[in-house]
């Protein structure tokens, strides 16, 4: 485990986080839900590392999170009218289940191909995403059948002694984080509530 130097400033904690991402390290980190863990999308390896930390299948894709709708497009084209609709009028995460993925890699989506995709609204998330120039694997920072951790005091010990990097950014922060709001996408162009 390697936590993030206190003294970094928020800049520079970005560039150290994404030098751990880079190097194929499993990361601790805030989004703009609850603590995640996550990592690169282009090193399999590090997929596999988080289904080891989780205690979970890799038939249970991740989810990728963005940091605008034209990192979006780069992975879902075109982007569907409806989805662009509800994204713009919602201030809540949203998290959206793509039926039609492209420019993946193959470890990244669910067994039926699919993907879940959200435009990620946390400022530390949206500067690493922007200075990795690529989206991240993302998933709650529990072991599987465990509780998601509501905020950084409620990440277990398990889970901090298995990741490589942890990020400092919000650990002070007590305000409780809840998972998005759910949709999955059909390729019939009809959207389903899943959470």
């Amino acid at each position: 485990m390697n936590l993030s130097q206190s003294s970094l400033s928020f800049s520079e904690e970005i560039l150290h986080i994404a030098d751990c991402v880079r190097a194929g390290k499993v990361i601790l980190y805030p989004t703009d839900t609850i603590w995640g863990i996550g990592g690169s999308i282009s090193i399999p390896a590090v997929s596999q590392k988080i289904f080891d930390i989780k205690g979970r299948p890799p038939s249970k894709s991740f989810i990728l999170l963005v940091n605008d709708v034209a990192m979006l497009s780069r992975y879902i084209h075109p982007i569907p009218p409806k989805i662009e609709n509800i994204l713009s009028v919602t201030s809540r995460p949203i998290t959206v289940i793509y039926p039609y993925p492209i420019n993946l890699p193959s470890h990244c989506l669910a067994d039926d191909g699919s993907v879940a995709i959200r435009i990620c609204a946390d400022n530390f998330c949206k500067e690493l995403i922007q200075e990795l120039d690529e989206c991240i694997i993302s998933t709650s920072a529990n072991v599987s059948g465990k509780p998601f951790p509501r905020f950084f005091g409620e990440v277990s010990s398990d889970v901090l002694s298995s990741v490589d990097c942890i990020v400092k950014h919000r650990q002070w922060d007590k305000a409780i984080g809840e998972p998005s709001t759910l949709i999955k996408y059909g390729k019939d162009d009809s959207i389903e509530f899943l959470r």
